[in-house]
């Protein structure tokens, strides 16, 4: 049985939902982790890392690039007032990472190693 890996973790388990049905349509194999955990008590989001999702890992790649995808379309639409982009090393693998400002001081994971990484303030 191959491994399931994270490749995103949301906040807000209804946005988890929303791209899983996206990935699906896409033909990726897609489960949420914790989603329900976040539901039922939203005070624990950060404790566990918010609703993750995840994939086989052979697709790892592929999803997280279309989720990438996704939310720089849905960066682009929001409103130009948003905090700046912040940049930043990851602790684990040493490798360049980018957020969008509104992820600053919320736990996302690292494209490159898929390690959880805190994300500046």
């Amino acid at each position: 049985m191959e491994k399931l890996v994270t490749i995103a973790t949301f906040d807000f388990p209804a946005e988890a939902d929303v791209m899983k049905m996206l990935l699906e349509e896409q033909g990726f194999k897609v489960a949420l982790a914790d989603d329900n955990l976040v539901r039922l008590n939203w005070l624990l989001s950060n404790a566990v890392g918010g609703a993750k999702l995840q994939v086989l890992e052979s697709d790892a790649e592929a999803a997280a690039r279309f989720v990438e995808e996704n939310r720089r379309h849905t960066r682009r639409d929001a409103d130009a007032s948003q905090k700046p982009e912040v940049t930043f090393e990851c602790e684990e693998c040493g490798q360049s990472i980018s957020f969008p400002g509104n992820r600053r001081g919320y736990t996302e994971t690292c494209p490159h190693c898929r390690e959880y990484v805190d994300v500046p303030e």
